[in-house]
């Protein structure tokens, strides 16, 4: 993957040479706040790293327009539509659905969460796979969901498993003091009968 810095670099020179403002003021945006996470923490960005910029300022974007639709300002919206475009055109391919479920459950069963108190540990591990080809806060809501159902099957299975233990023990108990009068038979049809 090429630096995603130099691109916009040089798409800022086509763009300057085409003389198309619109593209050209949304670029140096994107350029500024690479400069500004720079300059804050003195560093070299890395292609991750803008990658998040890049996906925040697009949600940025979809947050403004939501907005400016409640406000009923279509001007303003075709401008943060066309500058939401050009993020998105330097962001990777968004995921599907389908394939964020399955990257959340590989994660789910490779770091074995399973209770909400492992969220962070999925979330770690996903992060790098999933920033920018998909919104963060859906993925922490479906892995919220998936950690929520687990949890419930989980407590499910030890209820119905203690369930059957103290019907098991209530029928062996039976079975000890009326041991004369009970044959092994009836103990196994009356454990079976319980469930």
């Amino acid at each position: 993957m090429a630096d995603i810095k130099t691109q916009i670099s040089d798409d800022v020179k086509v763009a300057m040479r085409s003389r198309d403002k619109e593209r050209l003021a949304a670029l140096r945006l994107i350029l500024a706040a690479f400069k500004q996470k720079e300059v804050d923490e003195r560093i070299e960005l890395n292609n991750e790293q803008s990658i998040a910029i890049l996906d925040k300022m697009a949600k940025q974007h979809r947050d403004s327009i939501e907005q400016f639709g409640q406000a009923n300002r279509d001007d303003l919206i075709k401008k943060e539509r066309q500058e939401l475009d050009i993020i998105e055109s330097y962001l990777p391919t968004k995921l599907s659905t389908e394939d964020i479920n399955l990257l959340i459950e590989n994660g789910i069963s490779e770091t074995g969460a399973n209770s909400l108190k492992d969220m962070g540990k999925v979330m770690a591990l996903l992060k790098g796979e999933l920033l920018g080809r998909a919104d963060m806060g859906e993925v922490s809501r479906l892995i919220k969901a998936k950690l929520s159902s687990e949890n419930i099957k989980l407590f499910n299975f030890f209820f119905c498993s203690r369930r059957f233990v103290e019907r098991c023990l209530y029928c062996f108990k039976l079975w000890l003091e009326k041991f004369h009068k009970i044959s092994l038979m009836s103990y196994l049809l009356a454990l079976i009968s319980s469930m």
